[in-house]
């Protein structure tokens, strides 16, 4: 049979399977669109309002599921501006105690203030009340010192005693041949309980010793000490004989408690301890 004269359906008997297979499956789904739209016409047509029934339905719950997404948003910006709400809330207060923390710290600083004032006050008032008005002496005949009064006040021969660290020096300034002006210090040394520490206690009051006599008598060329300790069968025996020149005191630091250690050794002149001390 000649090809221009085969049928519709030898001609598709030729086609290679899968063009079959092909226009198989386009031809079920068309069918099927059809056959679809063709039952929906038919209840359309036999029950109309079952088909718009089934409209409103579906209209129904997409504005149902619509309006829950929208009371879902509402509730959630709800939700968000409560806790912003809170968020400032707890800002405010926290600011607030804050201040009134400051407000009360800034008011106990003043009543400490005004309390340290009032107790300066009463001080200096309790001063001014407890000081007496000096009275001035008037003059009379009897004021007046005699000539050897004056005679021994100005002259630095005499003894006098000066006390130091509870430790009292009789103290006497005089000139000495070949020398020149000598400071001699003497005083009773304390009793302790062992050599070791009369030794470290005589060597201190030395360091005294020489701290005044260079400070009440600066010129002097040298100063002298002697200093004694309580005998058994009563009276005193010697402890210490030492002197030093003015240029050796220049070089010892007798605000040192340490140059107390070799201070006896660092002497000009003088046995230096007891030998009872040594």
């Amino acid at each position: 049979m000649a090809e221009g004269k085969l049928s519709l359906w030898q001609r598709i008997k030729r086609w290679p399977l899968v063009v079959k297979i092909a226009a198989g499956l386009g031809t079920g789904f068309v069918l099927l669109i059809g056959g679809v739209l063709a039952l929906g016409g038919i209840l359309w047509a036999v029950d109309p309002d079952g088909m718009q029934e089934i409209v409103d339905e579906q209209e129904a719950a997409e504005a149902a599921e619509a309006s829950q997404e929208a009371q879902e948003s509402k509730a959630a910006e709800a939700e968000a501006s409560r806790s912003a709400e809170a968020d400032a809330s707890h800002e405010a207060e926290a600011s607030e105690s804050a201040e009134a923390e400051a407000s009360r710290d800034a008011q106990a600083s003043k009543s400490a203030e005004a309390e340290a004032s009032r107790e300066a006050e009463e001080s200096k008032s309790a001063a001014e009340e407890s000081e007496e008005p000096a009275e001035t002496p008037t003059p009379t005949e009897t004021s007046k010192p005699s000539e050897e009064t004056e005679k021994e006040a100005a002259d630095p021969s005499q003894p006098r005693d000066i006390e130091r660290y509870d430790t009292e020096f009789t103290v006497s300034y005089y000139e000495v041949g070949g020398v020149g002006m000598q400071v001699f210090l003497e005083w009773a040394a304390s009793e302790n309980f062992t050599v070791d520490l009369m030794r470290t206690g005589i060597q201190q009051d030395t360091l005294d010793a020489l701290d005044i006599a260079t400070e009440e008598y600066p010129d002097a060329a040298r100063v002298a000490v002697h200093a004694t300790l309580p005998a058994e069968g009563g009276g005193d025996v010697p402890a210490l004989n030492a002197a030093w020149d003015a240029e050796t005191i220049e070089t010892l630091d007798l605000d040192d408690p340490l140059t107390g250690e070799t201070v006896i050794d660092q002497r000009d002149t003088g046995g230096g301890f007891h030998r009872d001390l040594k």
